[in-house]
């Protein structure tokens, strides 16, 4: 076929097409550290733990998992994890700080370095109610974490 001498040249296109990338949408947890000043504690919600042990429930995986990805998005993050019990007045067993520790591993095996985190436990040292209902027991069971750095 030959081309040569009509508008055929005319015709042909070529339509670029581009995709907007998505906008990272930010997590609750990922704005409360952002607003965090360093020094602060921020309380990670529905993170519970097998009764008596250091084991995190299937349903607390989210709230991991989003910490995890905070951290990702943050390498300059650096934090402490603190854990706390509820109800007994002694942590001889230091529960609280292997349940600290517990948060800390899954990080750490989910390539944080080590250097951007530490853990402690502080038993039943930092109550935040007086324990009358079992709505108050779980708020004092829990896990924080502290900007240490940002």
């Amino acid at each position: 076929m030959d081309y040569a001498g009509n508008d055929f040249y005319k015709n042909r296109r070529v339509d670029i097409v581009t995709n907007k990338p998505e906008e990272k949408k930010i997590t609750a947890l990922e704005e409360k550290i952002n607003q965090a000043e360093v020094g602060e504690l921020i309380r990670l919600d529905n993170i519970s733990f097998i009764g008596g042990t250091p084991v995190p429930i299937p349903s607390s995986q989210p709230v991991m998992d989003e910490l995890l990805q905070v951290m990702r998005d943050n390498p300059t993050l650096v934090i402490s994890i603190e854990g706390h019990i509820c109800c007994a007045q002694r942590d001889d067993e230091n529960l609280s700080g292997q349940r600290a520790k517990a948060i800390y591993d899954f990080l750490l095996s989910n390539g944080i370095s080590a250097e951007r985190m530490s853990y402690e436990g502080f038993g039943h040292t930092r109550p935040l109610t007086e324990e009358r209902t079992a709505e108050e027991q779980q708020m004092n069971r829990r896990v924080e974490i502290r900007v240490v750095q940002k």
